[in-house]
């Protein structure tokens, strides 16, 4: 189920049915094609990052899209784009 392939945080954005956009990264099952970044863009979305090794794609779609971004084939899980920071520290 589509469902299962929204983040609690994607999820509750999705319902509220905002126009306002967000970014979001979606994972694939395996590398995205442009079959794939057609689909992604008829639903809705607009790619603002690639990542060259990973089955990733950051996508800038209204909230109100998720469910049909969620749609499309190969999609495995749709998380909200958030900074990254390292959790350690080298040691001096």
């Amino acid at each position: 189920p589509k469902d299962e392939r929204l983040s609690t945080r994607v999820a509750a954005l999705a319902r509220s049915a905002s126009p306002r956009p967000m970014e979001v990264v979606v994972r694939f099952e395996a590398t995205p094609t442009d079959a794939t970044h057609r689909a992604i863009r008829a639903a809705g979305g607009q790619i603002v990052r690639s990542y060259e090794k990973l089955p990733l794609r950051a996508v800038r779609i209204p909230a109100q899209k998720i469910t049909a971004l969620a749609e499309v084939p190969g999609v495995k899980f749709i998380e909200v784009n958030a900074p990254v920071a390292s959790a350690s520290t080298a040691a001096i």
